[in-house]
């Protein structure tokens, strides 16, 4: 029991730690969203792509936005300016530019996470985000007449999922981005899932995107333990180190 605790306790502290090397006090966390009549829409699934600044073909970071248009680069090269590439189906895509982040903020030291939310503009009036769409299966529909031990073996009870050399995807092929709690899984992350036990698992949400260049859908699995990916409660701006 002391090593399931522990595993699911590493599973929850890996979630969007990007695998580099470089370590640093100050790291990103933010929202995509869209304004429309006066109210803020996060922004599910959204791709973020951090580019060198002195040469765009290098692409530093990466993550997809969780299901409450979350996402967080950590650790993160503060001492670096970027390019923010943001893209999700039915936006357009959206650049911007971000000076490095300085350890002293109004004469007072400043570590910990530096917020850098990102405005998106529709491509057509009618488009909308992806969280309509969800279906959500409880565990026990995707157990019956099976017995799955572990929470790789449960998403394979999924109707049209596989999974292969590490990658999950459609039957057609086409690439599956996994999340936990509504975060996106990191790559060791995605190693201890194999090992999770599914009495840790409360439910599983799938959510199949339309037109997205990149992946045909998302899985996301409910522990039981743990906080969801939560929507923010207070007005997103904008990160007073964009390079206008």
């Amino acid at each position: 029991m002391k090593k399931i605790k522990l595993l699911v306790t590493v599973l929850l502290c890996l979630l969007s730690v990007s695998p580099v090397m470089a370590q640093s006090n100050i790291w990103i966390n933010g929202y995509v969203y869209f304004e429309e009549e006066g109210q803020q829409t996060t922004i599910p699934f959204a791709t973020v792509t951090v580019e060198s600044r002195d040469d765009s073909n290098v692409v530093e970071y990466y993550t997809i936005c969780g299901t409450a248009g979350n996402y967080q680069i950590k650790p993160y090269d503060h001492n670096k300016q970027y390019t923010y590439v943001v893209e999700a189906t039915g936006f357009e895509p959206t650049r911007i530019a971000l000076d490095k982040i300085p350890e002293v903020w109004d004469g007072k030291p400043f570590s910990g996470n530096c917020n850098v939310n990102v405005l998106m503009k529709k491509k057509k009036p009618e488009a909308t985000t992806v969280d309509a769409t969800k279906t959500v299966y409880k565990k026990e529909e995707l157990t019956a007449g099976a017995h799955p031990k572990t929470a790789n073996e449960l998403l394979l009870c999924l109707p049209g999922v596989q999974y292969e050399d590490g990658y999950w995807e459609t039957e057609n092929k086409e690439s599956i981005c996994l999340f936990v709690n509504g975060v996106c899984a990191t790559e060791k992350a995605l190693q201890l899932i194999d090992q999770l036990p599914i009495a840790n698992v409360s439910s599983v949400e799938y959510y199949p995107f339309n037109g997205n260049d990149r992946y045909a859908g998302a899985i996301n699995i409910v522990l039981t333990v743990g906080s969801q990916a939560q929507k923010p409660h207070y007005a997103l701006k904008e990160s007073p180190f964009v390079i206008k």
